[in-house]
């Protein structure tokens, strides 16, 4: 948690100059669209004129960060990490896109969500839930908060998904324990 504030409280340019995006309503599957999911997503952007500073090139360098890690139906949490900078070869092409969350999806049903088939609706018996959508462009640094879904207790994982400009890619999927 203290890593997570820590974060939170370094991004690019500090809290003073982080823009705010308005609630939006998450897109959601018919068993999901009945919860109060409400979320609140805010970035980090870079200085004028400059670059968003390189994450280190370590393993783990854009892993989202979550907080707490465990909670009750309701209560809230918040994710951040650094956007995206860098494609696979290495070259540099700044922060761009959204990054979409998906609680309870099975991580080898990802590149399903944002084709015309559409995500599952549920696992396990468990809805698929969109938890939030954050728009990086031009974002060094994000963080979403939101409510834990109504679902019974148990361990269910949140899958990132950075998409935009045509393509997808998920993120190492992050555990969350539903009390």
């Amino acid at each position: 948690m203290l890593v997570l504030a820590l974060f939170l409280t370094t991004g690019c340019t500090g809290a003073e100059g982080a823009s705010q995006t308005p609630p939006q309503q998450p897109t959601t599957t018919a068993e999901s669209s009945r919860q109060d999911l409400g979320f609140l997503a805010v970035g980090s952007p870079a200085p004028p004129g400059e670059r968003c500073p390189t994450p280190s090139r370590q393993e783990g360098a854009y892993d989202v960060l979550l907080s707490p890690t465990a909670g009750r139906p309701g209560s809230k949490v918040a994710m951040g990490g650094n956007t995206p900078l860098f494609v696979k070869g290495g070259r540099y092409v700044g922060p761009t896109g959204k990054i979409g969350f998906w609680f309870n999806l099975p991580l080898n049903e990802w590149e399903y969500v944002y084709s015309s088939q559409g995500p599952p609706s549920s696992s396990k018996g468990v809805p698929v839930i969109h938890i939030g959508e954050v728009n990086v462009a031009g974002q060094c640094s994000y963080r979403l908060t939101f409510r834990v879904p109504e679902v019974p207790p148990g361990t269910y994982e949140i899958v990132p998904i950075e998409h935009g400009g045509g393509g997808a890619s998920a993120f190492r999927p992050i555990e969350f324990r539903v009390t």
